[in-house]
């Protein structure tokens, strides 16, 4: 009989535990992980077979090194043209609009990887353990939770070494932008809008439990949806010319105008043009007349926040980050953690 031993071993600053009854078989190992929901799940590691139920999901997963691992994916990770190894997978759906378990099931993954704090996934989850296929939450899109995260996949895919040196890069770029930014007194006053349709100005904002703050006040601004109740908010044009934001962040959450696959910088220049014209009140707000209107692709706001912080502290304080290119630090993390071509247009305009 094989010989055992038994592990603890706490992680991060977030303090959850992964526990490990060691099995000496080929290599893998009986691991009991607490996700980022607080649930316990027993998987034998590293894990072979993969699905990924959204594309913020994928990302982690890719910079982790384990694109090879995946076997079923949703939609938009193929569209988002910087997933080679995952791209031609086949589509399981997504946890939003519904999962198709019996092609989930055929694929016979080791486990489902899933957003956790904002999909609210307990049916889901429950449905993949009725067919027994365990699933196990990250949640990449929050910034406070992301090292937990990349943590929780490197334990998964056995990239725990990788895990931490992506960890060590990302705390080098916030520490960074916290030091250019000492000294600031009065921070700049953000709104992050939300864009729907193409050509109209988004009249809803983030709220007060918008996710995604920390990536905003990690530049040096501040979000005036957080004195409003909710994730987000439908406001009025009375209620932009009263809060007069220093700054408007409009979000392109299905890359219309910003992305990788944009490479014409006229495209989001246009759209940015065609939005602030379709509303004459916006002549009124500080940020139109002073320029500081920016066109974001959402990753740069979630999953990818430390970058976006980057963008928009050198946008919002470029005396301060006068020999910083964003766009350099931007390429690093596409070629040598994606392990993908850099390309595209991600923050407009750039600064």
């Amino acid at each position: 009989m094989l010989g055992t031993g038994i592990g603890v071993l706490a992680l991060g600053s977030l303090g959850y535990l992964l526990y490990s009854t060691r099995t000496l078989n080929r290599g893998r190992e009986k691991v009991v992980i607490v996700d980022t929901r607080g649930r316990e799940v027993t998987l034998t590691c590293p894990v072979k077979r993969v699905v990924i139920t959204d594309d913020n999901v994928a990302e982690p997963v890719q910079l982790i090194g384990a694109a090879k691992k995946v076997v079923g994916i949703e939609r938009s990770v193929a569209d988002r043209g910087y997933y080679p190894e995952m791209a031609d997978k086949p589509d399981v759906g997504n946890q939003f609009r519904g999962l198709n378990y019996e092609l989930i099931a055929e694929l016979k993954p080791d486990v489902v990887i899933m957003l956790g704090h904002l999909a609210m996934p307990e049916a889901t989850i429950r449905k993949l353990e009725e067919i027994g296929i365990p699933a196990v939450c990250i949640d990449p899109v929050d910034p406070l939770m992301q090292e937990k995260s990349i943590r929780i996949l490197g334990k998964l895919f056995g990239a725990e070494q990788r895990a931490e040196e992506f960890i060590r890069w990302r705390r080098e770029v916030l520490a960074l932008i916290s030091d250019r930014l000492k000294g600031v007194r009065e921070r700049k006053r953000a709104i992050a809008c939300m864009l729907f349709k193409p050509g109209e100005f988004p009249k809803r904002v983030f709220a007060s439990n918008y996710v995604m703050n920390p990536t905003l006040e990690w530049a040096g601004l501040e979000n005036l949806g957080k004195t409003l109740p909710g994730f987000s908010v439908d406001v009025d044009a009375e209620w932009f010319v009263e809060s007069d934001p220093d700054v408007i962040i409009v979000g392109d959450w299905n890359d219309f105008f910003v992305g990788y696959k944009v490479g014409d910088p006229s495209v989001p220049a246009e759209a940015l043009l065609k939005l602030v014209k379709s509303e004459t009140w916006l002549e009124q707000v500080r940020a139109v007349k002073e320029g500081r209107v920016y066109l974001v692709e959402y990753m740069l706001l979630g999953t990818r926040a430390f970058m976006g912080s980057l963008y928009l502290a050198k946008a919002v304080y470029p005396e301060r980050f006068g020999d910083i290119d964003p766009e350099e630090y931007h390429r690093e993390y596409f070629e040598r953690w994606l392990g993908v071509e850099y390309g595209g247009i991600w923050f407009f305009p750039t600064p």
